[in-house]
């Protein structure tokens, strides 16, 4: 068998906060035809939003941000950004019928997946830089999320059955992987107990595989590694009902899932696919993005025609203020500059531990394979670190009595590796 392993990039605030602004693609008022996909950037420190580009088409797919790049996909079209002086650098007309996701290859090559109308070749691969073709993959059927899995140069896709045109409610799903650098498809990964749509890949935290967020069936499949290419199922047992379609309506923090769900946003453990929190932020949602140095939510909505600002929430809900949007904000995502600080690992494990008791009351211990070299930093909901441990074991207890009540942030430091966990202190 082949196992597979899936890393995650993980980017963790430390000892500072850092800047950081919210890029927004807006696709424009229904049915106005004078009306163009907008990209603004939104800056939290002035509170100004600033249109930085037109795209001439009218409804936005995905967008994508690495470092100070932005990649944007809008229909028929797929644009560069250069986030550092908000500048258009490439524009390419898609080679497909319609743009869906995005993902960045282990050779950095941008792969774009076609969302309809089409019988093959479902998956383009462009250069990073100048966005011009450089190949593309002969997956059948529309692709409707991808996860790049760079250890073994895997792709691994999800489509719907499709007669031609986007299916919203379709039910037949199926998930298929390919190698990246030979663009060869390997094979469709059999689902086991389970027949309905497939969704939104999401990487697994301890790096054993992926899961399927599958918003018209309200369940969630387990890729399952190490029994590749078994696909075995679980269900989420709960009356939730999920509302995630791409990358704007679900963050990945640590082991914690922001999502939407309901009619806000909910958290789910992706340790145990336990709810968290049905409703953390409670309000109407069409996207959002989740700002883990300063623990923010950017939430905005639209029906399409009056819509113009969105809404910010704190890291328990708590609605703290709102920003200017265009008419249809669908993508989002921050944007962070690195500042003293702030420690980023890309493709890192990650280090397993849990914390006990939790909530806790005056103390707390780590149960983890600590070396000498380990730390542990404690922040607060809005980022800011309010105690640091060195020089730990498993045996260790860490005081809490002096901090108040509320939700905190474990981050354990060792090995150049940083991993988070939510604490409760009552």
């Amino acid at each position: 068998m082949k196992k597979i392993t899936f890393s995650i990039a993980l980017s963790v605030i430390t000892l500072a906060s850092v800047a950081q602004k919210t890029i927004l693609v807006n696709g424009g008022k229904f049915g106005n035809q004078t009306e163009n996909v907008s990209v603004s950037v939104y800056d939290p420190q002035t509170g100004i939003s600033t249109t930085i580009d037109s795209i001439h088409t009218q409804s936005v797919q995905d967008v994508l941000v690495v470092g100070n790049i932005a990649f944007v996909a809008a229909q028929d079209s797929i644009v560069r950004y250069n986030l550092t002086n908000n500048s258009r650098t490439a524009a390419v007309k898609f080679a497909g019928s319609s743009t869906k996701s995005l993902a960045i290859a282990p050779n950095n090559e941008l792969i774009v997946s076609n969302w309809y109308g089409r019988t093959s070749y479902n998956i383009y691969i462009y250069n990073q830089t100048t966005l011009s073709l450089v190949d593309s993959i002969n997956i059948p059927s529309g692709v409707n999320s991808m996860l790049v899995e760079p250890t073994n140069d895997l792709l691994i896709v999800t489509q719907n059955q499709s007669t031609g045109v986007p299916n919203y409610q379709d039910t037949l799903g199926s998930i298929i992987a390919a190698t990246i650098s030979n663009r060869t498809v390997i094979s469709p990964l059999t689902t086991s107990g389970y027949s309905g749509d497939v969704g939104e890949l999401i990487a697994k935290p301890n790096g054993t595989g992926a899961y399927a967020i599958n918003s018209v069936s309200n369940t969630i499949i387990d890729v399952n590694a190490a029994n590749f290419p078994i696909v075995t199922t679980s269900l989420n047992t709960s009356s939730q009902n999920f509302k995630v379609n791409n990358r704007s309506q679900y963050e990945v923090n640590g082991d914690t899932l922001f999502l939407r769900m309901n009619q806000g946003i909910g958290t789910i453990n992706l340790n145990n696919l336990a709810v968290i929190d049905s409703n953390l932020v409670d309000t109407v949602v069409t996207a959002f993005a989740y700002d883990t140095s300063n623990f923010k939510f950017y939430v905005t909505a639209t029906d399409f025609f009056s819509y113009s600002s969105g809404k910010i929430y704190d890291r328990v809900g708590n609605y703290s203020g709102s920003f200017a949007t265009a008419s249809s904000p669908e993508a989002i995502a921050v944007i962070y500059s690195r500042t003293t600080g702030l420690i980023s690992f890309s493709n890192k494990e990650k280090i397993g531990f849990s914390i006990y008791p939790n909530p806790a009351i005056n103390h707390f211990s780590i149960e983890a394979n600590l070396t000498a070299e380990a730390c542990v930093q404690i922040l607060n909901y809005n980022g800011q670190l309010v105690k640091k441990v060195n020089q730990l074991n498993s045996s260790s207890q860490i005081d809490v009595s002096d901090l108040s009540s509320g939700i905190y942030f474990v981050n354990v430091l060792m090995n150049n590796t940083v991993s988070t966990q939510k604490l409760i202190i009552q």
